[in-house]
């Protein structure tokens, strides 16, 4: 059964939530990830700017990627990995090759994946995601990479509260 609102990973696990957001006529995507723990508290955040020619699924890729390096700086040691993403969770989980260049991104996925103990990835729909999703918008805006950790400045703080 397909979960219509956020919940938090079990005791010992960190949740990161992906998203990337296309501005197509810059040719950029934006991307977020947001880590929370087992009580739903956000232990770090990020935003990054990608530039992007209109492929959806590598820009949603590249933002599973951006997002579980973010834990792995934290030192999570299990990690559930959640994107909106249904095709880039499944290649993450089956470890299936393609000859394109959304198989090099989800390779550089399994290759990070391994500094983990724990790792799972899943399919999640939209509404789970919004943080990430306002993070992928902030990074447009902000035209710049950042990665909050523990303290976060009153513009992030914003976006966890609504």
């Amino acid at each position: 059964m397909q979960q219509n609102q956020w919940s938090p990973p079990s005791e010992d696990w960190v949740k990161v939530n992906v998203e990337a957001a296309m501005d197509e006529q810059n040719n950029i995507a934006g991307l977020g990830a947001v880590i929370r723990n087992h009580r739903g508290e956000v232990v770090a955040a990020a935003a990054n700017i990608v530039k992007s020619y209109g492929d959806v699924e590598m820009s949603e890729a590249k933002a599973a990627l951006w997002g579980i390096q973010v834990p792995i700086k934290a030192g999570a040691s299990s990690i559930l990995l959640e994107s909106d993403s249904k095709r880039v969770t499944v290649l993450i989980n089956s470890k299936r090759s393609t000859l394109t260049e959304l198989f090099w991104v989800i390779f550089d996925i399994l290759e990070a994946k391994k500094s983990f103990q724990n790792f799972k990835a899943q399919h999640v729909v939209r509404t789970c995601n919004t943080l990430a999703y306002d993070l992928t918008k902030l990074a447009l805006r902000k035209s710049e990479s950042c990665i909050w950790l523990d303290e976060f400045p009153a513009e992030i703080l914003y976006l966890f509260s609504s």
